[in-house]
């Protein structure tokens, strides 16, 4: 019987490990959402810094995109796409650190302007 109690205890060490490092992939995660309000289709829209490239593709004019990824280094999160022949590149976080996570809405007005909204995720 107190074997059995021992080894029960004992198997429960790996499932705790694994929810923590679940928890910790979750709160280091960086999620982007764009937004194309702009009459015109975005392309070669992409995420880029902190030791990471998330590419999102085209997004037409209306659409909505989204992609998570994990910071690698120290650095500055830009998005940069194209309108129509026009290259564009925005800031979209000044600073970014490889335990950090958060998550950034990234509107393209109808102005071809844009905004940032940020809320931890």
């Amino acid at each position: 019987m107190t074997l059995a109690a021992a080894a029960l205890l004992l198997s429960t060490f790996p499932a705790a490990l694994g929810i923590v490092l679940a928890a910790i992939a979750v709160e280091t995660r960086y999620t982007v959402v764009v937004h194309n309000c702009f009459a015109e289709p975005l392309s070669e829209v992409g995420v880029y810094g902190g030791g990471c490239e998330a590419r999102f593709g085209a997004i037409p004019p209306g659409g909505t995109a989204k992609r998570s990824f994990w910071i690698q280094c120290d650095g500055q999160l830009e998005l940069r796409a194209r309108r129509g022949s026009t290259p564009c590149a925005w800031v979209i976080d000044s600073y970014v650190t490889n335990d950090m996570g958060g998550r950034s809405t990234v509107t393209v007005g109808a102005d071809g302007g844009f905004s940032v909204e940020h809320a931890l995720e």
